[in-house]
């Protein structure tokens, strides 16, 4: 009994009570109104590794005044109240100096702060997480704020789970969800880590995906030589400036990068747009590194994490391109020529009928026939007219739903066939007059049939120069074989296809008119965008578009990319134009009282005000029939009117003229039988 009484007169004297040895104050979390969960934590926290959370339970009871270990717990109890009132705000811990115990003082905060405010600190805490971003910061840093606040929203949730499984299914669900809000506020340089971490099933625990960012983190800085956090990427750049980076030049010197600069940012809608730089770059303590100057991958890694200032250039475009000129001048030519050389064959047809009627025996037949050419000519009736905008509108929408990269490659194949069979056309009917006895001589080929010696001996080149220019089509002077092959083409089209009268190239041109209209402006109604834009463009593919293009480069535009026009708005235009230079050479008229010079004036003002339309509407894809139809059909209607000849050209197609074998009685009457009908 004396050895206790001794004891306990000496211990509160003793350099190892708590009162000595341990500070008043035990948490930096001072008591105010609205933090009493993360103060209450804080100090359970602090207490129960002293031994004595019986103070704040109630557990160690009070004992009696004569009981030699009240001394120890009078000591005891008044150091765990003083840690209490030292860890409050003043104006609170005034009012608690006088309690008898910690219990009491305990229970009494506990009823007057443990719900106050509850709902409006989650609500404040869970619009702070929800703001959070790494920003300028540090991972590590980012990542402790989160922590502090799911720290104090976890205080809240005092929920027991019954079943275990299910506590742990929680528990791993809001760990996900925690993971998801990490991520949601990392910039974007942590693009890649993040999508590899998402990716995996089932996730990682919120420690490891914090491990994994942070030596991410870790390798970048070291990789760039600096110290201290990544920044956020704010921008591309045609000419940037900044640490480490000297000089800056946007680099669309090289055709395919500028290709593919004009193919994203002309005539699209387009979020983001890569525009590749070359610099020198100097990495801190190891002088310049100079990056190769075609060689643009060297710059992804360096400059991509780099804050660099940005200075965005973007040159005008010239309301005229010396393209457009060449191109006029290209359709308008190829009308001409193809016009000319519709016109001598048809002549020369009608000379040889003539020659054979005036032959005394010449057969029954010829002398009841229509002179209308060679049987190599397809003549085009009204019912085949109508039917163009059926068909043409299937294969429209059939390049629509299938343009891809091997689809492109078949009409690649289908366009070197034609342009094989136009250039040999052409270049057989040139060098005849040369080679006629070669042009005259046939041999028969096996599938092919009859073939003349002229013909054999330029096939060879006609199929080198479209294989090659196949190879080579994503070349900057690949358009030049392109149209080439396309005049070619068109050429042959307009000398083998005729249009007999002026009645079916009304119905042909109508049609015509209707359908560019539709597939321009009012497809976007039904597909949500342009059809004859998007198949024009080649969208889906990697390259400038369909080959049935004639095209030229802008060759004054900074920007680059090419004019165009396609192929039918050459050949249905130049079958009625070559219609009209027959009739004028059939019927003996001058170039002026005929009517191909006003047809091919009306033509050519006809695409000039298309290029002007497009310059207005600010290069949006026009539909150039929309023009062309007006001027070019509207000029043969309205002379053919005014000089009496419109019933002649809309039915018969040629001019009334005399046959070599008929007597001049028989022309009375078969005149007066032509008037008369």
């Amino acid at each position: 009994m004396s050895e206790h009484s001794s004891e306990s007169t000496t211990i509160p004297q003793s350099s190892s009570h708590p009162v000595v040895s341990h500070p008043a104050q035990i948490t930096t979390i001072k008591l105010n109104d609205d933090n009493f969960l993360r103060w209450s934590q804080s100090v359970r926290m602090y207490i129960r590794g002293r031994g004595m959370m019986g103070y704040l339970t109630g557990e160690k009871k009070t004992p009696s005044e004569k009981d030699p270990l009240y001394a120890t717990w009078d000591a005891e109890n008044s150091m765990v109240m003083t840690w209490l009132i030292n860890s409050m705000e003043e104006e609170i811990g005034a009012n608690y100096m006088c309690f008898p115990t910690t219990y009491e003082l305990w229970e009494n905060i506990n009823q007057m702060y443990s719900d106050l405010g509850n709902r409006s600190q989650i609500f404040e805490l869970t619009l702070k997480l929800g703001e959070l971003r790494q920003g300028e910061e540090p991972v590590t840093k980012y990542f402790n704020s989160l922590k502090r606040i799911w720290q104090d929203l976890d205080l809240f949730d005092a929920y027991e789970w019954k079943n275990v499984e299910d506590g742990q299914y929680h528990k791993k669900t809001v760990e996900d969800s925690r993971i998801f809000k990490f991520f949601a506020g990392l910039n974007i340089e942590f693009d890649e880590v993040r999508g590899r971490i998402i990716g995996r099933r089932p996730l990682p625990s919120l420690g490891e995906v914090f491990s994994e960012v942070r030596r991410e983190e870790s390798r970048r800085n070291v990789m760039l030589g600096k110290k201290g956090p990544t920044t956020i990427i704010e921008g591309s750049a045609l000419t940037s400036t900044g640490s480490n980076i000297r000089r800056g030049t946007a680099n669309l010197r090289k055709p395919e990068e500028k290709s593919v600069l004009w193919r994203n940012v002309l005539g699209r809608s387009r979020d983001e747009l890569t525009i590749p730089a070359q610099a020198s770059l100097e990495a801190p303590g190891e002088g310049t590194l100079n990056t190769p100057e075609n060689d643009l991958d060297n710059l992804d890694l360096p400059i991509a994490f780099r804050k660099v200032a940005v200075q965005i250039y973007s040159p005008d475009r010239p309301e005229v391109d010396t393209a457009e000129v060449f191109l006029w001048l290209m359709a308008v030519g190829t009308i001409l020529c193809a016009s000319y050389w519709s016109a001598w064959s048809y002549r020369e047809d009608l000379i040889d009928n003539d020659k054979i009627l005036k032959e005394k025996d010449a057969p029954e037949e010829f002398l009841n026939m229509k002179n209308t050419g060679s049987s190599g000519v397809v003549e085009i009736n009204t019912t085949s007219a109508m039917l163009f905008v059926v068909i043409a509108s299937c294969f429209l929408i059939l390049l629509y739903k299938l343009m891809s990269f091997w689809f492109l490659e078949l009409l690649v194949v289908l366009f070197c066939i034609g342009g094989v069979e136009g250039l040999q056309t052409c270049l057989v009917a040139l060098l005849s007059r040369w080679f006629k006895h070669a042009a005259n001589s046939f041999i028969k080929i096996p599938v092919f049939g009859a073939a003349s010696y002229l013909a054999l001996a330029v096939s060879p080149f006609c199929i080198v120069f479209t294989v090659v220019w196949a190879a080579h089509r994503g070349a900057s002077f690949a358009w030049i074989g392109q149209d080439i092959m396309g005049i070619a083409l068109i050429v042959t089209v307009l000398q083998i296809v005729h249009v007999s009268n002026l009645k079916v190239g009304t119905v042909l041109l109508g049609c015509a008119f209707l359908y560019d209209i539709f597939w321009v402006f009012f497809s976007p109604m039904l597909f949500h965008e342009s059809v004859m834009i998007v198949v024009a463009r080649g969208d889906g593919t990697a390259e400038d578009g369909v080959p049935m293009l004639l095209k030229i480069p802008r060759l004054l535009d900074p920007w680059g990319g090419y004019s165009v026009i396609g192929f039918g708005d050459i050949i249905l235009p130049g079958l009625i134009i070559a219609f009209s230079l027959r009739y004028d050479w059939a019927g003996k008229k001058s170039l002026r009282a005929g009517y191909f010079l006003w047809s091919m004036m009306a033509y050519g003002s006809g695409l000039l005000v298309t290029y002007i339309a497009l310059t207005l509407m600010d290069g949006h894809g026009q539909p150039a029939l929309l023009y062309i139809v007006p001027f070019t059909l509207g000029t043969l209607l309205a002379l053919g009117w005014k000089r009496g000849e419109l019933r002649n050209l809309w039915t018969r197609g040629e001019p009334f003229r005399v046959c070599p074998h008929i007597q001049p009685e028989e022309l009375k009457a078969t005149s007066a039988n032509f008037i008369g009908n």
